[in-house]
């Protein structure tokens, strides 16, 4: 693991993990500013405001789920605003980034569905690239494992124990979404917004199913679900609602097909 790239004095420091989520947000950044639809929704100044309030939003948001998930193992304050440290919850990011966001999409008055649409289409490849932010710091690791898929990562006494490296899975995972996303389904997609719901549906599948190999904090054994993890209950109902409002969208889309091809014979 290499947390810190380069020590400065003191407490400052370039860490890899603000490194590789900054290079996630640049590569996002210009994809989503060369991309034909967006220069159609917005002009370059507006895409930076809503840019810089979305970060703000996902910081914020994936921060304070983390923190109330995991409050009992924060020890000093100051823990809560050591944000190149790691510690964030992607899903409290997107829950903050699906309130906030569409409030200044409307006030800048932009078409929320298209936008959303363009967003989702390379959120996934931001947040494969913020992933290997988190091998580099250490955090998000796997269970233990005598799979040769493995890494050796040290416990609070100095022994390394292989684990499951569920930071590289869910990069590549989120990477794939993206290809899927980008070649397949945006070409497949009819309505507005239907993109940026294969993007919640796909993103909470694969959070889900990551966190089967993740040691995650689970309910108490009284919760029906105890055997879920809290990241996987919110996933859960996220992708849930996605992919029932995706169905809901396609079966409109048939019947709107089918009427319109009685009317026309």
């Amino acid at each position: 693991m290499y947390p810190t790239l380069l020590h400065i004095y003191g407490p400052l420091a370039i860490h890899s993990y603000g490194v590789m989520i900054a290079i996630g947000v640049c590569v996002f950044t210009f994809c989503v500013m060369n991309d034909r639809r967006r220069k159609k929704l917005l002009n370059e100044d507006q895409f930076v405001s809503l840019l810089i309030r979305g970060i703000v939003a996902a910081t914020i948001g994936g921060k304070l789920l983390f923190v109330l998930m995991n409050s009992d193992t924060i020890i000093h304050p100051f823990e809560l605003i050591q944000f190149w440290h790691g510690g964030f919850s992607i899903l409290g990011s997107i829950i903050a980034v699906i309130l906030v966001i569409p409030f200044y999409v409307r006030r800048f008055k932009i078409a929320l569905t298209p936008f959303l649409d363009l967003i989702a289409l390379y959120a996934p490849l931001l947040q494969s690239i913020a992933r290997l932010g988190c091998l580099f710091a250490g955090c998000c690791f796997g269970k233990p494992t005598n799979s040769i898929f493995s890494i050796a990562v040290a416990d609070d006494f100095g022994n390394l124990i292989l684990r499951h490296p569920t930071q590289l899975y869910s990069s590549a995972a989120l990477l794939l979404i993206f290809l899927m996303l980008f070649f397949v389904i945006q070409h497949r997609t009819k309505k507005n917004g239907q993109l940026a719901l294969w993007y919640l549906f796909l993103a909470t599948t694969e959070r889900g199913l990551i966190d089967i190999f993740r040691s995650e904090q689970q309910f108490g054994t009284s919760f029906p679900l105890s055997w879920l993890s809290v990241n996987q209950l919110i996933a859960f109902i996220i992708g849930a609602v996605a992919g029932a409002l995706l169905l809901i969208t396609y079966f409109f889309d048939r019947k709107q097909q089918r009427y319109e091809s009685i009317q026309f014979h």
